[in-house]
């Protein structure tokens, strides 16, 4: 009786061993399958393009919402607020607005106004805006000026900007303008096409401080009373 409880039992040791045995075997390929499958997906995630040919291309964050937009043509998009065209790489914040253009921007947004650039030209480079949209900054180029510019504003428009104009601009060649924030000019340092270099120092509506020294090596020195409106000749060095 007790030979065959033993035997018993050890039929039952010797069936549990080849479930374990099986079991094991099925884990070691059901592991392997999964370790191929990151394998295969992995290989598929760094396939190299030796190029992507392509009319739009857009990147979406984790909420559906459209944040990078690659496009000869940008206009609308499901999240962008604005839906003026511009041309090149847009970036948007989470909330739709256009925070960074590279490109061809043919119009800005300034105290939260679309409107188009100054005598509609249209450069090409690089825009920023704060979170409002409105641009802050930039850097770009001018084919209908021949103009370079860059530039740090206000919300409500330009702060400082320095430019290269070779064809001139307002009769200046290259230029440093800063100005207080809806009050106009307060410093202007230049050259001019007839190479005059000048400096001028400003209080918006009131007056202004000017030196200058002219290609023939004469300096003045002049001051404007825009409220008396008088003119005077402080220094001349002939």
């Amino acid at each position: 009786m007790e030979q065959d409880s033993f035997n018993t039992v050890k039929e039952q040791v010797d069936r549990l061993r080849k479930r374990v045995f099986v079991l094991q075997g099925a884990l070691l390929l059901v592991g392997a399958a999964i370790l191929i499958s990151f394998f295969v997906r992995d290989q598929k995630r760094t396939a190299h393009f030796d190029s992507i040919v392509t009319q739009q291309l857009i990147v979406q964050d984790a909420n559906g919402q459209d944040r990078i937009i690659i496009s000869p043509v940008i206009a609308a998009s499901a999240s962008r607020h604005r839906s003026d065209t511009l041309e090149g790489i847009l970036i948007l914040d989470e909330n739709g607005t256009d925070r960074v253009a590279l490109g061809a921007t043919p119009t800005i947004q300034a105290n939260g106004e679309v409107v188009h650039r100054w005598e509609n030209s249209v450069p090409y480079g690089l825009a920023f805006n704060d979170g409002q949209g409105n641009e802050r900054g930039g850097f770009g180029y001018y084919d209908s000026r021949d103009y370079v510019s860059f530039g740090m504003d206000y919300s409500t428009g330009e702060g400082l900007n320095m430019f290269v104009a070779e064809q001139g601009h307002y009769g200046q060649k290259v230029g440093l303008v800063m100005q207080s924030q809806e009050q106009g000019q307060v410093v202007y340092l230049g050259s001019s096409q007839r190479q005059e270099t000048m400096l001028n120092l400003d209080v918006p509506q009131a007056g202004r401080i000017a030196f200058a020294i002219d290609s023939s090596g004469e300096a003045t020195i002049r001051h404007f009373d825009y409220v008396q409106d008088q003119r005077r000749l402080l220094l001349n060095s002939n």
